[in-house]
């Protein structure tokens, strides 16, 4: 949403001379041919996810003509000092002690 006239497209009963009356921001990397719009979060619960898998929100893309575009997510793994992917869990070798 255009924070100087509050996504009414006017200021000061002018056309906004940031979002120029559309009440919208452009989007600066696609050349402004789609517009940005504040949404609520959305969250999802995947199971069994691996590396190269893909997520397909649908209509939770950017706004294009005739509708909203599907949010796709690819997956990319990555090695983590720590933790490892073993099938479908997450785990951590650690020495212990038996009174541990």
């Amino acid at each position: 949403c255009c924070t100087l006239c509050r996504g009414e497209g006017i200021h000061q009963s002018k056309s906004c001379p940031r979002c120029y009356g559309t009440g919208k921001l452009s989007c600066h990397t696609c050349k402004d041919v789609m517009f940005l719009k504040k949404n609520h979060l959305k969250t999802f619960q995947v199971f069994n996810i691996d590396d190269g898998d893909t997520i397909i929100g649908e209509g939770l893309g950017n706004e294009i003509v005739g509708g909203r575009s599907n949010l796709v997510i690819f997956i990319d793994l990555e090695t983590h000092p720590i933790f490892n992917k073993f099938n479908n869990d997450i785990v951590m070798e650690m020495e212990l002690n038996w009174s541990e």
